[in-house]
């Protein structure tokens, strides 16, 4: 058994690995775009107590690279809002069905989720997900975060803002296999036989995920990112050089299992370091049940495991929250730290050239203060895109980590139940034209690509579009077929005429139309009026209306919600009773829209289409949540949200 390569990083690359170190200039903020050749840093400045310290100026700051005094040409302070103040309950979790490109200066934040180590123990199992909710429960609105496993990552989360899909992902967690034989049994004199090394991928899987995680955000270098690394450890440390078994010996394998975990320790903290990435450790295990777990299990003391959290913490600017029964403090602690953070730009003297790698050094003058920032950088990845790259501008936009904000773009994406019995789905573009300084009629190109949470491609479309004449954001909708289960979907834009390329990207949940007995399309609005568009008659034909991404409206707009309710085919048809919900920011349901779908209006194509008109002129200004439920005898209860502006 091996460990799944976690989705996020097989994402980041989309299989061309080539492409990975595109230009991170343009996931950079605007102020520092304009020099290519500009090297850019975050920056962390804590007090003795660990407290972010603000108002440094460009005078505050010593920063050296290979050891040579440089000067900074750019510095931004960031504040990060967190969560107070949101104590509404769907406000804590707004669903997020558009998706944009805008991100500005996101803090970023993976949930490193080691179940490939997790015990089977019912405590540590609920710690972990108590741990995993508490932690998503404290980003704040402008956060962005995924979840990653280091086992199995069928469950996994990419970078977005939604807490509802973070909080799903986190709850699927369970327990691996490690303890039926310690991975360590060489090193104690026993005979480490074959599930010693079945123990140690386990824990080789742990550390080298943690590794490529970090190594994938360098490519992000102007954000504070942030691993939470919920886990056991792993029973090795950098102060465990002494204690390697030499070649030669009786426990030659228990040796060799040593060796590669402190070599992947190692590799590890060098890649945080360099990508300026935190890892803040929490251990599940609590007080005392890592000590009754591995006695029982026959491994060494917890307090070995222990040491690599610490290590891992330390090393990178983190910190390691272990033997405590409450995570709370940590978590607290974990975003009080990362609030406030700088942005430092640079021009290099002397110049780098391609292949270089230079270290970095910042300093600040005022005592007492620790400095938080990465290391060092390879000169070939600052650099412009290669002209040589045979790769299309619309896929080397799908390939970052983060969306490429270059155009700026939102999308959308709706799951149908066709008529020939097959599954699509209903993606519509808005390009803001305005801002792109596109005239009407250029053209676009457009890739889309649909991958499962694991990274495997299932889809992909091409196209090329005209850019609508009126001003502002223009809207195109395309029909793309995908397989029931969860879609990741990446949509690239390229702008023939002047070469500049931007990404969205989308998760969508297409039902099992076939195999439900009810089931429900993606909600999808039309307004009145309605924003331009690239229309294409074929895909009318195919869907209820052409949906729009605006999600801000006013009291004198036409607004209608969209959706098809279907039947299985193949059985009898039930009474559907239809709730639509409009809930204001008060958490208080201001109207309720009820209908019943008689058995009868599903014949003779299983499914019905409906239109409800929103309330827009009688609701107060504000931001809504709609929600949608769906209900039949005998039937598991479907629900659906969005959320709305009225200005």
């Amino acid at each position: 058994m091996h460990a799944r390569t976690p989705a996020a990083i097989v994402l980041i690359s989309v299989s061309l690995a080539a492409v990975l170190w595109q230009n991170p200039v343009s996931q950079a903020p605007p102020q520092f775009r304009s020099e290519i050749d500009l090297v850019t840093l975050d920056v962390v400045v804590l007090d003795r107590n660990r407290r972010p310290v603000t108002g440094l100026t460009h005078d505050d700051f010593v920063l050296l690279e290979d050891g040579k005094p440089q000067i900074v040409s750019a510095l931004d302070e960031v504040g990060v809002e967190g969560p107070e103040g949101l104590t509404v309950g769907w406000l804590k979790a707004p669903p997020v069905d558009v998706a944009s490109n805008r991100h500005g200066e996101s803090r970023l934040f993976v949930l490193l989720i080691d179940d490939a180590t997790l015990p089977a123990d019912p405590y540590m199992v609920r710690r972990a997900r108590d741990t995993a909710k508490a932690f998503i429960e404290g980003l704040g609105p402008t956060d962005l975060a995924a979840v990653i496993f280091t086992r199995d990552n069928r469950n996994a989360q990419d970078f977005t803002r939604d807490r509802g899909r973070l909080l799903a992902a986190a709850n699927r967690l369970s327990a691996g296999f490690l303890g039926g034989t310690s991975a360590l049994t060489g090193m104690r004199g026993r005979p480490p036989g074959g599930a010693v090394a079945m123990d140690s991928n386990y824990f080789l899987a742990s550390l080298n995920t943690l590794g490529r995680v970090a190594e994938h955000l360098e490519a992000v270098p102007m954000r504070r990112k942030v691993v939470a690394y919920l886990s056991i450890g792993v029973p090795v440390s950098l102060t465990d050089v002494s204690e390697i078994t030499s070649v030669g010996s009786g426990s030659m394998l228990g040796g060799e299992i040593q060796q590669a975990m402190l070599s992947s320790l190692r590799r590890t903290v060098d890649r945080a370091q360099r990508a300026n990435v935190a890892i803040y450790a929490f251990n599940p295990a609590g007080l005392d049940g890592l000590r009754g777990f591995t006695r029982r299990a026959g491994l060494p003391p917890g307090t070995v495991f222990n040491d690599s959290l610490l290590t891992l913490a330390n090393n990178t600017g983190g910190r390691a929250f272990v033997n405590s029964n409450d995570f709370r403090p940590g978590i607290v602690q974990l975003f009080d730290e990362t609030r406030s953070y700088y942005l430092l730009g640079y021009t290099p003297s002397p110049p780098s050239r391609p292949g270089d790698y230079r270290r970095v050094e910042v300093k600040v003058k005022r005592p007492g203060v620790l400095v938080i920032s990465r290391k060092g950088y390879f000169a070939s990845r600052l650099g412009a895109a290669s002209d040589t790259d045979p790769l299309s501008g619309g896929v080397k936009a799908i390939s970052g980590v983060l969306p490429d904000p270059g155009l700026p773009l939102r999308g959308i994406a709706a799951p149908l139940f066709e008529t020939d019995g097959t599954t699509a789905v209903a993606l519509t573009l808005a390009f803001d034209r305005t801002a792109a300084l596109a005239e009407a009629g250029d053209a676009v190109d457009v890739v889309t690509h649909l991958f499962d949470p694991e990274g495997r491609p299932r889809a992909e479309f091409e196209q090329t579009a005209s850019l609508c004449a009126g001003p502002g954001w223009c809207e195109l909708t395309s029909l793309i077929a995908a397989s029931p289960g969860r879609q990741v979907v990446r949509i690239g834009v390229k702008h023939v005429k002047s070469g500049k390329t931007g990404s969205v990207y989308l998760d969508v949940d297409v039902p099992d139309f076939k195999k439900r007995q009810l089931s429900v399309s993606g909600l999808m609005l039309e307004a009145i009026p309605a924003w331009p568009r690239t229309s294409d008659d074929r895909i009318r034909a195919r869907i209820p209306v052409l949906p729009t991404t605006r999600r801000e409206f006013t009291t004198t707009d036409v607004v209608s919600l969209v959706f098809r309710v279907y039947q299985r085919s193949d059985r009898d048809p039930r009474d559907v009773m239809q709730t639509l919900r409009i809930t204001d920011e008060s958490d208080t349901v201001v109207k309720t829209l009820s209908a019943t779908l008689r058995a009868t209006d599903f014949k003779p194509t299983s499914a019905v289409e409906q239109h409800v008109a929103l309330p827009l002129a009688t609701l107060p200004l504000g931001r809504y949540l709609i929600s949608l439920e769906l209900s039949a005898q005998g039937v598991m209860t479907i629900e659906r949200q969005l959320m709305v502006t009225v200005r």
